[in-house]
């Protein structure tokens, strides 16, 4: 396993350990009444399917739409029991569908943009979608049809200084509708709407009096009156930058529209209300910073969603109701999460609503669409789509090796995966305990050591046995030698050594190195590589009583080695990738003489991940590959012949429109022979990857996603 280069930004740091947070909420305040949410969300990650917006006409029946890890437009389908992708019409090209509605199962609307500056709808007829025509005025942010031959778009015009914009549909065409300029507004954006019959809809979102970077947002409110747009006068939140994400009118007297306020002790969560004449604030939603859905049934009935204040790294997603009377608090805390959350909701009733959004799940590129179900009394977790990665591949002979790494369940939980190919087909080995796996070493079939974070796992070739290590020690990487030696390392530069009966510390080799790799080739000699916080590479050797620094770069900032095969204790390559000009990343090698360093360049852009070497003349390394800027992500594969490093051709050159941040490529390979290799990883649409070197070509071999 390798962290990847993700960890750029920041350490790739396994969360799963850590224990939910609770926060304090007020239970005096009144109208409230805040629900947990299931929601599962580590760290860092990419997701597979991002959701923007839901529409339900019952609890069996509901619409999502979003974007796909490829960068094109996604639409899902709700059947009651689960989550379906339906093929748009639109082409295939990069854009998003940012909100949808369905009068009826069989009449939905979805509203986004595709290409530069075109603006995207669709229509669903209860079996097929198909674009609809319809001018460019903008990037389409939400629609709501209160009826099958009537619906309202609004969002924000195409290019810099924007202002909002509306169209009709009738049930034939659509039609722009000319939204008033909010007086002295540099910029505008409509984020929602929604309305109660053609002749009343109300959409909100925010503006900004000046263009410049930081400037401070104000919320925006406007009614349309079946004729025209007239811009509303909101209730003041206090002074600030503030802004309204959602809408929802249970009928043309009744809306409450959800947001946040920026004070100066930080985000509070904005809600105010809409009585058909004047709007009102509503007292701050206890346990909430911001709120970023709405969806009322009736003026006392409203389900809320947004997320909680940030503490440290931890925050929450939160859903309330509204009663329009009192604040009932009933709070459990869902899982920590660092980004990612739940967008928007839809309820049929009071205690039956759909919320989607998105959820980053441990490190990069681990992710997915999230979709919760409220049943009046609790959050269910529902699978969007199926996200899974082999992070580590450890073969021992030919035919056999194991692969580990993890996948999201039909509960939207994070478990532990592990695959052996047995000459034939990959197939599933049972594995104990949430999360996943980051590495696995393999001396022989019959024994394997795999690492967890502050877990390990060890197979005796039938079962894998699983062996707690204390909380704070977060094992990325393990090699092992027999079944009486494996050393493993981690986070915060720390180093265990196993001695066949329990693991015992060998020292943290520096606080702020994290050491993603880690090659032994006897007790007495290993090779660690890593970066430090700074982003500089670090090496380090041990001798069977002591590690030793044999590498500290100098130059910090743009450095990483993820990966390190040794054939001796005077011979190893090391693997890894910097940051060139135009922030574009490029692969690095090291080779280790027994006394220094030796650079050598790797063609192309992208980072090298790991590497594996039969011998020191036959090296194949694996990871990422990017084009310029970093748009486009695929399979990365380079191979050693003892001079000079060679692009391989890989089976998938990544789709267009991909990037890092939403997965692809190999994270590992391991070699038995000079023509024989296995890599797995991840594809660009987050399903696991294996693929087969043979000397002279790659070719992918169907790897089991559960």
């Amino acid at each position: 396993m390798r962290c990847g280069i993700a960890a750029a930004a920041a350490l790739c740091i396994p969360t799963l350990s850590v224990p939910a947070r609770a926060h304090a909420v007020n239970p005096s305040a009144a109208g409230w009444t805040a629900k947990a949410t299931a929601a599962q969300q580590p760290r860092q990650v990419a997701a597979a399917v991002s959701l923007s917006a839901v529409s339900c006409t019952s609890m069996t029946s509901c619409m999502a739409v979003g974007r796909r890890a490829d960068a094109l437009p996604y639409i899902g389908a709700w059947d009651g029991r689960a989550w379906r992708g339906l093929p748009t019409a639109a082409p295939a090209e990069p854009g998003s569908l940012a909100g949808v509605s369905c009068a009826r199962s069989n009449m939905c609307i979805a509203v986004g943009n595709n290409r530069p500056q075109h603006t995207l709808a669709e229509k669903w007829n209860g079996r097929t979608w198909r674009v609809l025509a319809a001018a460019s005025v903008g990037q389409l942010n939400f629609v709501s049809c209160p009826a099958v031959a009537f619906c309202m778009a609004v969002g924000r015009g195409f290019g810099g200084g924007g202002q909002s914009v509306a169209m009709s549909w009738n049930g034939t065409s659509w039609q722009p509708r000319s939204v008033p300029a909010q007086s002295g507004a540099s910029d505008s954006d409509l984020l929602s709407v929604s309305c109660a019959n053609a002749t009343n809809c109300i959409a909100v979102g925010s503006y900004r009096t000046s263009s410049s970077v930081g400037a401070p947002s104000l919320p925006l409110a406007a009614q349309w009156d079946g004729t025209a747009w007239t811009l509303l006068s909101l209730a003041a939140p206090d002074p600030g930058s503030a802004y309204l994400t959602d809408v929802s009118c249970a009928s043309a007297a009744s809306c409450v529209a959800v947001g946040a306020d920026s004070t100066a002790s930080g985000l509070e969560a904005l809600a105010e209300e809409w009585d058909g004449q004047t709007w009102s604030l509503l007292p701050s939603a206890p346990g909430a910073a911001q709120l970023s859905g709405v969806s009322c049934t009736d003026a006392s009935k409203c389900m809320v969603i947004g997320l909680s204040p940030i503490q440290g790294e931890v925050v929450h997603t939160v859903a309330e109701r509204w009663n329009g009377q009192s604040w009932q608090v009933h709070h459990r805390p869902a899982e920590p999460f660092v980004r990612g959350g739940l967008a928007r909701v839809s309820c049929v009733a009071q205690d039956r609503c759909m919320a989607v959004g998105s959820a980053e799940m441990d490190i990069p590129p681990f992710g997915t669409g999230l979709a919760e179900q409220w049943n009046g009394s609790s959050w269910q977790l529902h699978r969007v789509s199926r996200v899974g990665i082999l992070s580590s591949v450890s073969c021992p002979s030919a035919s056999r090796c194991v692969a580990v790494g993890g996948y999201l369940s039909a509960a939207d939980r994070q478990l532990t995966l592990a695959e052996r190919w047995n000459g034939r087909s990959w197939l599933v080995l049972k594995t104990p305990g949430l999360g996943r796996i980051f590495d696995v070493s393999c001396s022989s079939m019959s024994f394997c050591m795999a690492v967890a974070g502050d877990r390990s796992l060890a197979w005796n070739g039938s079962r894998w046995r699983l062996l707690r290590l204390a909380i704070d020690q977060q094992l990325l990487s393990v090699s092992c030698t027999g079944q009486a030696f494996c050393m493993a390392v981690g986070r915060d530069g720390r180093a265990m050594e196993w001695n066949g009966t329990k693991w015992r510390t060998r020292g943290i080799l520096h606080p702020q190195y994290l050491l993603d790799g880690i090659s032994c080739v006897s007790t007495v000699a290993c090779m660690a590589v890593g970066f430090s916080v700074h982003r500089a590479e670090v090496a380090q050797l041990w001798n069977g009583h002591r590690w030793r620094i044999v590498l500290n770069s100098s130059f910090a900032g743009s450095d990483l080695m993820t990966g390190v095969s040794c054939n001796s204790r005077s011979r190893c390559m090391a693997t890894g990738s910097y940051v060139g000009n135009l922030a574009v990343s490029h692969s690095i090698s090291r080779i280790w003489n027994g006394k220094t360093w030796r650079i050598v360049s790797m063609p192309g852009r992208g980072g090298v991940l790991d590497i594996s070497c039969p011998r020191p003349s036959n090296c194949i390394a694996a990871g990422h590959y990017f084009t310029k800027f970093d748009l486009q992500s695929g399979d990365l594969a380079e191979r050693w012949n003892g001079r000079t490093w060679t692009r391989l051709k890989t089976v998938r050159p990544g789709p267009i429109g991909a990037s890092f941040q939403f997965g692809g490529g190999m994270s590992a390979v391991s070699c038995w022979g000079p023509d024989r290799c296995v890599a797995t990883g991840q594809t660009t649409t987050t399903l696991t990857l294996a693929q087969f070197w043979n000397g002279a070509g790659w070719t992918a071999v169907a790897s089991i996603n559960p």
